[in-house]
Order: C-alpha cells, then structure tokens, then sequence
C-alpha cells in the first residue's frame, strides 16, 4: 500500500480490531481513529509505526569450487545499508560472517572463499 495515498475505512460498532495488508518494508505509517454516530464523528487519536525491514528471498546457490561458493538472491525492498551472511560448518567449527553490499537491480550475489 502508499503510505502516501489516504484510505478511510468504515467499521462496525461491535469491531475492536483491523488488520493492515500489503503494507511496504521500512516504511512510517500514521493512522486515526474517531468514533462515528451518524454524520457526526469524535475527535481522532493517533498512532505511528514503522514495519520492519524485509528478508531477502530465493537464495541460491550459483556456482561452487572445492573452497569457495557464490550465492545469489533476490534483493530486500527496503533501503539497507548491506547484506550480513553468517557461515559456519553444520557439523561444528570454524565460523565465518562477511558482509556485501546490496547491488543495484534485483539481485545480489556475493562469493565466500
């Protein structure tokens, strides 16, 4: 949804909860709330959120060497600063954590050596 674009929605009386959908990654959001009787409606109240940032998807693995392997995945929506990957051997060992930068268009990839 653009948080730019203003949407009224009309409840019933008896109705203590809305559920928000397709709301956009790291975006502030502001809404009110007035009670209404006829034409007349209250006073509103306020409150401001911001969602979370969303998770990258499809990660994959795009080619592999003895000692190293290139992911590839697509990128999050939201303004980042980067990419965090953790690694380590499931069995136990030595771990591993690099960070990348995020590439312009819709994917990133990044090889660890």
């Amino acid at each position: 949804t653009d948080p730019s674009v203003h949407r009224d929605v009309d409840l019933p009386a008896t109705d203590t909860q809305y559920s928000l959908e397709d709301l956009k990654p790291d975006t502030e959001y502001k809404v009110s709330l007035s009670s209404k009787k006829g034409d007349v409606s209250s006073e509103p109240i306020f409150e401001s959120f911001t969602t979370g940032l969303d998770a990258p998807t499809d990660l994959k693995a795009v080619d592999q060497t003895d000692n190293s392997i290139t992911l590839e995945w697509k990128n999050s929506r939201s303004t980042i600063d980067g990419y965090r990957i953790k690694y380590g051997p499931i069995a136990g060992g030595a771990h591993g954590e690099d960070m990348f930068p995020k590439k312009a268009g819709d994917t990133t990839w990044a090889t660890i050596t």
